[in-house]
């Protein structure tokens, strides 16, 4: 189980961000991600997710490769019962999906943080 964690948070990684950019900066040469590394409020919460960001992963590296760790990283042990399991699992998966097709309407207006300089087309579809 987990390294299918680690494995299903590179997908959640690659397939909802990565993707996406990629797609934006060659239909419109824009970048996708436009959250400054400054003092303001968006370069704040820009920081706080990539620490956390590199936190998950390597609390998901320690669970896949280091099992021997895995109390410390302070399990839940309620949530260890097989019928939440699957169901966090299928939640999991619906979610992919959800962000996935979402993104795949928002088109070219899709981004993460704001610009005012990078102009898009209302979405009406």
């Amino acid at each position: 189980m987990g390294y299918y964690l680690l494995l299903f948070f590179l997908a959640y990684s690659l397939l909802p961000m990565a993707l996406p950019h990629w797609r934006l900066m060659r239909q419109t040469g824009q970048r996708a991600f436009v959250v400054p590394n400054d003092d303001s409020a968006q370069g704040y919460i820009g920081k706080v997710f990539r620490l956390l960001f590199l936190l998950a992963l390597l609390v998901l590296c320690t669970n896949a490769f280091v099992p021997a760790w895995r109390p410390y990283l302070l399990p839940v042990f309620f949530l260890e019962q097989t019928w939440i399991k699957w169901a966090g699992l299928v939640l999991l998966h619906l979610s992919l999906l959800f962000i996935v097709f979402a993104q795949y309407q928002m088109s070219r207006s899709w981004r993460v943080g704001f610009d005012e300089k990078q102009k898009t087309e209302l979405g009406t579809g």
